[in-house]
């Protein structure tokens, strides 16, 4: 009797982990969370057909105290009227939906309408929220670009905002301090209401940096995208994928899981990372020992106007275009070849378009697909 009963209890805890599953993926439920492991592909590789709207250059602005340097962020409003956050000008510069130069605003100082550093924006209800890192506040324009608010932090101000909806925004926070051990970096992902009020903290990541230890910048990293309902943050895996899925919330819903090949790091990566993370004592430079092998197997997340995540893998490409894994409902549905590298350029999903920075070029964009 005892082990029919064993048999039977057994049974229904293989049924209750088990979803389904076959030759391409399995879905296996554990409590409230569904893990996707992902095998191969369900369809053949596929291609995107791009149709360019609009492509923004310095040949677009006729005044030259207002040409891009080093353009790092753009967002579309309501009336798809197009804004570029311009990182050593501390501007934003306005165009219309068919790429003809607007506006202006925003110059580099302490007061209203005005910023000292800043990589990320994002519009939300009629509002352009600029992340002023180092004064630790977020200054807020109209879309005419007129002043309207200062948001005070106590904290440096969030990196990479995104909308998550009409009433939250979402961004990295990163901080560190002087510790007896060293120094005490820290990542973590953010939901504020569009008082920059925080909702919810996820993801948090701490790495020491003690110039004895070894030590690796990429566990910091956090890679994420969202769309119309949900969150996707990879983690900081060298063997394969794994992206946790979170509701609007910051609940965790699913796992995505795919095996992938390791990524050595290369010998320029490692030059770049040792010359940012170094301190000079006594007139000394000291570099940080790093402990990095490997890179990360995710560098890029983003959803479509479609809901499918997109993820791009480390692998340096020298083609003329990336190879996407496609991900449907957090199954692998196919590989994606976007005919554009993406080595020296930035990708935005900004409401149903795709947008290309290109950092080195110096121009932005962007198609409908």
């Amino acid at each position: 009797m005892k082990l029919l009963l064993f048999t039977f209890f057994s049974i229904l805890i293989t049924l209750n982990l088990m979803g389904c599953s076959n030759e391409n993926y399995e879905i296996v439920r554990k409590g409230d969370i569904n893990y996707f492991y992902n095998k191969k592909p369900l369809n053949n590789k596929t291609t995107i057909s791009l149709i360019e709207e609009v492509t923004i250059s310095n040949d677009s602005i006729d005044n030259e105290d207002y040409r891009f340097i080093n353009p790092v962020a753009v967002d579309l409003d309501e009336n798809n009227n197009i804004y570029i956050l311009e990182y050593t000008n501390c501007s934003i510069n306005k165009f219309d939906v068919n790429g003809k130069f607007i506006s202006n605003f925003g110059r580099m100082g302490q007061g209203p309408g005005e910023f000292k550093q800043s990589n990320s924006m994002v519009i939300l209800n009629n509002k352009i929220y600029v992340s002023d890192l180092l004064q630790r506040r977020v200054v807020v324009f109209n879309i005419d670009g007129t002043s309207n608010d200062i948001i005070k932090l106590n904290n440096w101000a969030p990196k990479n905002l995104s909308k998550l909806s009409d009433s939250l925004i979402i961004g990295i926070d990163e901080n560190n301090k002087r510790m007896d051990q060293g120094i005490e970096f820290n990542s973590s992902f953010k939901i504020y209401n569009n008082d920059f009020k925080e909702q919810n903290s996820i993801e948090n990541r701490t790495e020491i940096m003690n110039f004895e230890k070894p030590f690796n910048p990429l566990n910091l990293s956090i890679i994420y995208a969202s769309g119309k309902k949900d969150i996707f943050i990879a983690d900081n895996n060298v063997n394969g994928y794994s992206i946790k899925n979170y509701n609007a919330s910051g609940i965790l819903k699913n796992k995505i899981f795919r095996s992938y090949k390791k990524v050595p790091a290369s010998k320029d990566y490692l030059q770049r990372v040792n010359n940012s993370y170094s301190i000079t004592s006594r007139g000394k430079k000291i570099k940080a020992k790093l402990n990095i092998k490997y890179m990360n197997a995710i560098r890029f997340l983003g959803v479509d106007k479609y809901n499918r995540l997109w993820c791009l893998p480390s692998v340096e490409k020298n083609d003329d275009f990336e190879l996407f894994d496609i991900f449907e409902n957090n199954i692998y549905s196919s590989q994606l070849e976007f005919p554009i590298s993406l080595k020296n350029s930035l990708l935005f999903f900004k409401k149903d378009k795709i947008i290309v920075l290109n950092q080195e070029q110096l121009k932005i964009s962007i198609y409908n697909y």
